[in-house]
């Protein structure tokens, strides 16, 4: 009880460099001892990879075809951090680190610039400690860094408009392009709509001056540019531009690579997934006049999140594809919301709000089940498969993999300390702290210890497949499923034959090399029918197949390519 108090104690004495040491050192644990997972992880660090590979840092490449779907930004970052850690699963997760170590000392100077001290050390803390938050910082896709420019984008909007500065303009303008060269023209799109509604709001007060708009789209259309004229004039032409936007177009109107989902999707992905902020703001999310003058809070900005919050989930609930992180950019404002009604009970000694304490119990007692039940999984699996009815998962499950037994100690643990923690928070905000500081270090230690088993389940057995043929003598594909993982874990190079590019050349064309081919349990038959196709073995879910060519026809049927793979 005394050292938990000392800690606690050194974080209030030293915040900013607390929060440093805790995010320096939390982030970083576990990200290398993963497999990147499909689609998205793998699918950016294998487009970072091929950078490497050929040199080009201009032309976005996957399977070394032109990928039209994302900008460069962040796969020069990600490629960045390979060529000093090399290729490996630390690297391409490594820029996230960074990028939640600036997240986490940039929401406590903002804190402390519009509060205090302790106000910037809540805030900061409830993004270190709520679970999504805090996840995607040990990972490797796009959307921390995406989130902190817009995030960074809106605030220098916001403190350009008290004064009225153009060098706050000229920043926030920059980072919106910025934004743009990361993910696309959603950022502009949501930029657009959180300031028009913004200026709505405050129509009565704000200044519209039109030299300063003019000067903003002119720098944010130079940076965002950059890609763009690489593009042209690297062999792109008009096509990367018709491409790149009937991709975003597929987003909103398709779904698209089956990631469709109801209308609340997001919704509940918040409201479980940033647990606890999500329940503390819950009972709030729809005033955005929350009572804050005691507290000196700008309530300008507070109504600046509000209105991120509803367009960034209202737009993307909206999309007909659905993925997790595309309502990522709502933590930022929900972390903002819920820290101010924390500050605010601390302060003025008020309660929890009932309901945001009966869904922290709720929502803690399903978590702590959860942490308690994915070890237990595999212990209890001849009590549990009878009831799943889905042939993969079941083999998931039954895929050998060593567990001690004793990592359902640390949901045991979780449990008990969240009973602690929510003895105490419903009359005392202070004990949020030790709630944050309790999800993140339990998020730690299970990414360390239970997650890389989790994957050994999930993806092992594929994994070990792709990286057991890394010969240039072979071609490698999948089967009824969609995955980039065949290309980052078996080191694929450049091919001098452009048909190997070609996944229908490969299952079905007369090939000049075998095609080792990975399929779900679901469609072995299916595998099995494709010519010159012989079953290698069964193995976690999966199954593994090769097709090899037909001698008497390889040489009749294939046409003839110069080193080049240009036809003759």
């Amino acid at each position: 009880m005394e050292a938990r108090t000392k800690f606690i104690s050194i974080i209030h004495q030293h915040p900013a460099f607390s929060l440093f040491v805790l995010s320096i050192v939390l982030f970083p644990l576990a990200i290398g001892t993963v497999h990147l997972f499909d689609w998205d992880e793998v699918n950016f660090a294998e487009i970072s990879r091929e950078m490497i590979v050929t040199q080009n840092y201009l032309n976005v490449q996957i399977n070394f075809q032109p990928f039209w779907e994302k900008p460069p930004l962040f796969f020069w970052i990600q490629s960045l951090s390979m060529h000093l850690f090399g290729i490996n699963e630390f690297a391409a997760r490594f820029p996230n680190v960074l990028v939640g170590v600036s997240s986490i000392l940039y929401l406590y100077r903002l804190g402390k610039q519009f509060v205090s001290k302790e106000f910037g050390l809540i805030w900061a803390l409830s993004f270190l400690g709520s679970l999504l938050p805090h996840f995607y910082f040990k990972s490797g896709i796009i959307d921390p860094l995406f989130n902190l420019l817009i995030f960074a984008s809106l605030h220098l909007f916001y403190e350009y408009q008290l004064q009225y500065r153009k060098v706050k303009l000229i920043l926030a303008s920059s980072l919106a392009g910025l934004a743009v060269l990361t993910k696309g023209p959603v950022a502009i799109l949501i930029i657009v709509l959180v300031v028009f509604f913004y200026i709505l709001l405050k129509r009565k007060e704000f200044k519209i001056k039109l030299v300063d708009v003019c000067l903003a789209l002119v720098i944010c259309l130079l940076i965002s540019s950059i890609w763009f004229l690489s593009e042209l004039l690297h062999g792109g032409g008009v096509a990367l531009i018709q491409d790149f936007f009937a991709y975003q177009l597929r987003l909103f109107t398709t779904s698209e690579a089956g990631h469709g989902q109801p209308f609340f999707y997001h919704f509940v992905v918040l409201f479980f997934g940033c647990f606890p902020i999500s329940l503390v703001a819950f009972p709030s999310i729809l005033n955005y006049k929350q009572r804050l003058k005691s507290l000196n809070v700008f309530q300008d900005f507070y109504s600046l999140n509000f209105i991120l919050f509803w367009v960034v989930l209202l737009l993307f609930s909206m999309t007909t594809t659905k993925i997790v992180h595309y309502s990522s950019l709502c933590y930022f404002p929900l972390s903002f919301m819920a820290s101010t009604i924390i500050y605010r009970n601390f302060k003025e000694g008020l309660s929890l709000h009932r309901l945001s304490y009966f869904l922290l119990v709720f929502v803690g007692v399903i978590l702590s089940i959860l942490f308690l039940a994915f070890p237990l999984i595999t212990m209890f699996k001849s009590t549990i498969i009878p009831f799943i009815k889905d042939p993969f998962a079941v083999a998931n499950i039954l895929e050998p993999v060593q567990w001690s037994g004793y990592e359902f100690l640390i949901g045991l643990a979780y449990f008990i300390g969240l009973a602690w923690v929510l003895k105490w928070i419903k009359k005392n905000s202070y004990y949020f702290i030790h709630l944050f500081l309790l999800n993140a270090f339990t998020l730690t230690v299970f990414m360390i210890v239970v997650v890389p088993k989790i994957e050994q389940h999930v993806q092992g057995s594929l994994i070990a497949f792709f990286k057991a043929h890394q010969k240039k003598t072979e071609y490698v594909t999948t089967f009824g499923f969609k995955s980039y993982a065949q290309f980052y874990y078996t080191q694929k190079q450049p091919s001098t034959n452009h048909l190997a590019y070609q996944e229908q050349w490969l299952l079905y064309g007369e090939i000049d090399q075998p095609v080792f081919i990975a399929s779900k349990l679901n469609r072995k038959d299916e595998v099995l029918k494709l010519s010159n196709t012989v079953f290698l073995y069964e193995k976690g879910g999966f199954v593994f197949a090769v097709r090899n060519p037909d001698p008497e026809k390889i040489n009749q049927t294939n046409p003839k390519l110069d080193p080049l793979g240009q036809l003759h």
